[in-house]
């Protein structure tokens, strides 16, 4: 990700709450979430990878975050939601309670994707990375047939549902997610 913002042209800084440092490619400043040590209106966009959750007052980051962004920026970021306990975990939201913390944190535009299946993250823990690899291929099956299942019995009832099959697949991805991507904008 560092090298493709790089790339576009726009520098990239790093957040560390404990040590500051720069190497060739990345300067990282030393800061708290809480208070962002960046000015108002600094950044066209923030990047927040696998924070969230180990963050104890979200909200407050998103304030910051919101803050420090200009007119217009984007905050893209991802959080677990399903996965088991990893490092300190504070706060795990599901894809309505993501979407209605960044709408609530003053965010608009908010895109909401699943990323790693929910079972996929609950086998690594148990079974390690080479077993959960295994048993993608079995959970993504399972996953599909549900889906077909409900699209044969719409059929078959011959029921006019609003929800197309495209949205109902989309809705249980983020329902069985366990790691959700998300973007978001301040207004201008």
């Amino acid at each position: 990700m560092r090298d493709q913002i790089q790339t576009q042209g726009y520098t990239w800084v790093g957040l560390d709450p404990v040590t500051p440092f720069t190497t060739l490619r990345t300067k990282f400043v030393c800061g708290d979430g809480d208070a962002l040590p960046f000015g108002g209106c600094t950044f066209k966009a923030v990047f927040c990878q696998q924070v969230l959750e180990h963050v104890r007052a979200p909200q407050s980051l998103l304030a910051e975050v919101r803050r420090i962004l200009q007119p217009g920026g984007v905050l893209v970021g991802s959080s677990s939601y399903l996965e088991p306990g990893h490092d300190v975990c504070f706060f795990h939201a599901s894809a309505d309670g993501m979407n209605h913390l960044l709408r609530e944190s003053g965010f608009v535009d908010v895109q909401i994707v699943a990323g790693i299946h929910g079972p996929v993250l609950v086998a690594y823990h148990f079974v390690g990375r080479v077993g959960a690899r295994l048993l993608v291929p079995a959970i993504r099956l399972v996953f599909e047939l549900r889906c077909l299942v409900w699209k044969i019995r719409q059929t078959l009832r011959r029921a006019s549902s609003e929800e197309s099959y495209r949205d109902y697949r989309e809705r249980k991805c983020l329902e069985m997610a366990g790691h959700l991507i998300w973007r978001a904008r301040k207004e201008d």
